[in-house]
C-alpha cells in the first residue's frame, strides 16, 4: 500500500481544549473519523499527518478534523488520485524494484506488475539450507521467486534456510514474501544498488536459484558478477513479493 502527507490547521478551540486532531479520508465524499484517520498532538496550530495504506490508482477524499469535549469540527474537504507504483515508490510493504515487461512471466497488458522489496527486513547471515539435496526445477526468470520458494520449502524442510525465513515474514500486513530468483536479485541490484550498498556494503546476497546440490547462485552487492556460493555459507537475503494493480 501507499502513503501520502498532508496537513491542517486547527484555528481555534472553541473555548474547550482540542482533545484530538488530524486527518479523516475515505473513497467516499465527506469522510469522518468512522473512516480511516490520523491522530496527531492535542491543540491549536498547525500538524502534518502521514496517510498510510492507500491502494495505487485511487480517488480518495481527505479532510481534517478537530475534536473537543463538546463535538468534532471538519475542515474543507479535498480529493486526490493515487499513482501508479514505479520503481522506488513505497508501496505494498516495501519499496518498488521492478516492473514487469513483457516476455516476463506474469507480465499482463491489463495490469501493471512488478516486485517489491523490504529492505527493513532483510534476513542476515542465513544459509541457503538444503545441502546435499537437489531442488530440480528452481528457475532464474522474472516471475520464478515465488514459485522457486515453495519448492524450496516443499522439498527441503529447513526452517533455518533463507528462503523459509522470507516466506515466514509479515510486513506492513503482507504475509506473501519469498526469495528472489536470480534474475529477479539482478533487477533489483540494478534499480536499488546505491541504497543496498549503504545498507549492505559488500554483502553477498541469496537468489532462490540453485546451481547445484552443494551451490545456489547470489550477488555480491556492487560486483557486476553471477556469483555461486556454497549452500552452507552464511550470507544474506532481501525478502520480496509480488503486486498488481490495474492500469
Amino acid at each position: 500500500m501507499g502513503q501520502a502527507e498532508c496537513g491542517g490547521i486547527v484555528i481555534s478551540d472553541g473555548g474547550l481544549d482540542i482533545i484530538q486532531r488530524g486527518v479523516c479520508w475515505s473513497t467516499q465524499p465527506n469522510p469522518t473519523i468512522a473512516d480511516s484517520i490520523t491522530s496527531e498532538n492535542d491543540g491549536t496550530g498547525e500538524f502534518k499527518s502521514l496517510m498510510t495504506n492507500l491502494n495505487a490508482r485511487t480517488r480518495y477524499y481527505v479532510r481534517a478534523y478537530a475534536k473537543n469535549k463538546d463535538g468534532i469540527a471538519y475542515g474543507l474537504e479535498m480529493e486526490f488520485t493515487t499513482i501508479t507504483p514505479t520503481v522506488g515508490y513505497e508501496y505494498g510493504g516495501g519499496i518498488v524494484a521492478y516492473i514487469f515487461k513483457e516476455g516476463d512471466k506474469g507480465y499482463s497488458q491489463g495490469n501493471v506488475k512488478g516486485i517489491i522489496v523490504s529492505l527493513d527486513s532483510i534476513i542476515e547471515n542465513s544459509t541457503w539450507g538444503c545441502v546435499e539435496t537437489s531442488i530440480e526445477g528452481t528457475s532464474g526468470g522474472i516471475g520464478t521467486g515465488l514459485s522457486n520458494t515453495e519448492l524450496i520449502l516443499r522439498e527441503c524442510n529447513d526452517k533455518m534456510s533463507a528462503a523459509s525465513k522470507c516466506a515466514a515474514l509479515s510486513v506492513g500486513r503482507f504475509g506473501d514474501w519469498f526469495l528472489p530468483s536470480y534474475d529477479e536479485l539482478y533487477e533489483i541490484e540494478i534499480a536499488l544498488r546505491d541504497r543496498l550498498k549503504e545498507i549492505q556494503k559488500s554483502k553477498f546476497l541469496w537468489s532462490s536459484t540453485q546451481n547445484s546440490d552443494f551451490h545456489a547462485w547470489g550477488r555480491s552487492v556492487g560486483v557486476n558478477a553471477k556469483i555461486g556460493e556454497r549452500k552452507t555459507g552464511e550470507h544474506n537475503a532481501i525478502p520480496a513479493r509480488y503486486f498488481s494493480v490495474p492500469k
